[in-house]
This record gives C-alpha cells, sequence and structure tokens, in this order.
C-alpha cells in the first residue's frame, strides 16, 4: 500500500495513486488554538481549500474542541499541500496520506 507518514507542513505531493489524506491537530497548552487545511492543486495551480479543521482549549470555559482532525480525498496524480496555522500558541498537528 502507498502510504505518507508525517507530511511536511506546506510542503506539495504528488498523489501516486487515489489517496486519503488525514490531518490531525490537538491543543497542547491551555489558550492553545490553531486551524489545520488540506490544499489541493490543479493542474494549471489553482488551490483549493479541500479540508479543515480548529480547535480551541481554555481552562476556564466549557467551550472545548482539544482535537479535531480534516480528511480529504485525493485522485492519482493530482497535489496537495497541509497548512497549520497557530492562532494563539499551544497547538500540535500530524499529517499523512493512505492509498485508497
Amino acid at each position: 500500500m502507498n502510504y505518507k507518514s508525517n507530511l511536511e507542513f506546506g510542503r506539495i505531493y504528488k498523489a501516486n495513486t487515489n489517496e486519503m489524506v488525514v490531518a490531525q491537530l490537538n491543543v497542547v497548552n491551555n489558550g492553545g488554538r490553531g486551524i489545520i487545511t488540506i490544499i489541493g492543486i490543479d493542474a494549471n495551480d489553482n488551490e483549493s481549500i479541500i479540508g479543515c479543521a480548529s480547535v480551541h482549549f481554555y481552562e476556564s470555559s466549557d467551550t472545548w474542541v482539544p482535537c479535531n482532525t480534516a480528511s480529504a480525498p485525493v485522485a492519482a496524480g493530482d497535489r496537495y499541500r497541509v497548512e497549520m496555522e497557530e492562532t494563539s500558541p499551544g497547538i500540535a498537528g500530524y499529517a499523512y496520506s493512505q492509498a485508497i
């Protein structure tokens, strides 16, 4: 099976087969906030958001989203990249792809 672990954020990848791209985001500190985005890139270099998730965590609140996952299918031959944006310190992310 075609499996790419530890996808590097910001790097452009080309799908060798049909793939499912999965990106996970976790809060590691109180106050952490952030976004993880999967971006598809077509043959003309046009970019589209094909998956997105966010997290936030405040100990003094009951509106927690301490972990979240985005996933998106990518057709063989298409390109994609995963971006992570930390809008407040205290998050960690991980991404991988799996042949489908």
